[in-house]
């Protein structure tokens, strides 16, 4: 097992021959305000260069502007390379901008503290975010947390067209489905996973109860071919596979629930509590989880990422899980840091994570064997060129795998340019 120290050094140039870095350019944000979500619109190519974020009582979101005509710098050899980690060039023009911002304005909130007084708190925090789309093709930014209210917001005409309620507890984590734009899902605190289509302020189906998680859900994905299945990981150390083939009917009920059907809650929403498949991948609790065709890519606090195919049980036996291949990271202990992946070339999938002490590494899902092929190690730097720093909550990959962006908690975001 290599040391922390070697882990930490930057790659060789081979590592990074197919995918040069053009630079790091941080954004930082005001302190005391931890960005925990981020998400590049993926649903709609047209806006593949917008991408949000989420943290404290604040929803951003920024515009990636176009390359610069200057090349990256080179090497003596000629060689295109990455700017030196931790480095920030101070005349380079930003990668990017803010361009809208929206401020839950609850500020304090008074909570009885148990003692027949109250105490202040501050109200919403946002954890999560996710793209979705408009009847009219308008991009839709939803975004949820603490309060359990997923606020949806129209980006074309810069207002909250709606608020989405029904969990009874934090929300942790929002996804759109691959295929029916307007459908999302999220999950919660309150042990569930709940379908929504954001069009018509719909529940469409609830995944929870008999046989669901027994804690809070914290991640979930729908398959990506059609958007059928969904994998969902729990504080209960659980990844299930839900089944929602049977109530398609539904989801295509939901687009035509406006004014004339009935209210919102008058929709037949549908309770699914029993899964496909369910298994226990990881000793820890479950924090992120997407698909990768029919196989599952988890993490938990225990420092890595496993690809795994599910073993469904036959005559009795119970399920289980064929691990494939691991991504270990050092600096990964705590809980609540997201991986994100880009299929954007079929035959080079990637994954990225981020660690506890501003390190960013991306593999190839699918090369090295067993042993995964690390093809990029980036820093998120810090002013001055000092000693990488810092929590990165989450990342995120633009939908044509040219950007890749990052939050940390301190409050910084940041985006590199990748050159294939």
């Amino acid at each position: 097992m290599p040391s922390s120290e070697a882990a930490l050094r930057p790659p060789t140039q081979k590592h990074v021959e197919d995918y040069g870095v053009d630079r790091i350019l941080p954004l930082q944000q005001p302190v005391g305000h931890t960005m925990y979500g981020v998400a590049f619109n993926n649903v709609d190519p047209r806006y593949s260069n917008v991408f949000a974020c989420v943290g404290g009582e604040k929803a951003r979101v920024f515009v990636v502007d176009a390359e610069p005509e200057s090349d990256p710098p080179k090497g003596s050899d000629g060689e295109r390379r990455p700017e030196r980690s931790g480095t920030v060039d101070q005349r380079a023009k930003p990668l990017f901008r803010l361009v809208q911002e929206y401020v839950d304005g609850r500020g304090l909130v008074h909570v009885p503290d148990g003692q027949g007084g109250e105490r202040g708190e501050r109200g919403e925090e946002y954890y999560c975010c996710a793209w979705s789309c408009a009847a009219n093709g308008d991009p839709l930014l939803c975004f949820g947390g603490k309060l359990a209210i997923i606020k949806v917001v129209n980006y074309e005409r810069r207002e909250v067209c709606s608020a989405l309620q029904g969990h009874g507890m934090e929300i942790n984590e929002i996804k759109p489905h691959p295929t029916k734009f307007g459908i999302i899902l999220s999950t919660s605190k309150d042990q569930s996973v709940r379908v929504w289509n954001v069009q018509t302020s719909t529940v469409v189906m609830i995944l929870a109860g008999l046989d669901g998680h027994k804690a809070a859900v914290y991640t979930a994905d729908f398959h990506q071919r059609e958007g059928t299945l969904i994998a969902s990981g729990s504080e209960d150390h659980t990844t299930k596979i839900w089944d929602l083939s049977g109530h398609q009917d539904l989801v295509d009920l939901s687009f035509k629930w406006y004014g004339d059907k009935g209210p919102p809650g008058s929709f037949p929403t549908a309770y699914i509590q029993t899964p496909t498949f369910s298994t226990v991948p990881h000793d820890n609790y479950v924090d992120c989880v997407c698909w990768h065709g029919d196989l599952l890519l988890t993490k938990c606090t225990q420092g890595h990422i496993i690809l795994w195919r599910p073993e469904h049980g036959a005559g009795g036996a119970k399920d289980g899980a064929l691990p494939l291949k691991t991504f270990k990271m050092d600096h990964l202990g705590i809980f609540f840091m997201k991986f994100s992946t880009c299929a954007s070339d079929p035959h080079q999938p990637l994954v990225a994570l981020g660690n506890c002490v501003g390190k960013v590494l991306v593999w190839e899902v699918e090369g090295g064997g067993m042993a995964p092929k690390e093809v990029m190690r980036l820093t998120v730097s810090t002013k001055g060129g000092g000693k990488p720093r810092g929590i990165i909550r989450q990342t995120s990959f633009s939908w044509d795998g040219r950007h890749l962006a990052c939050v940390t908690e301190e409050g910084k975001v940041c985006l590199w340019r990748i050159k294939s």
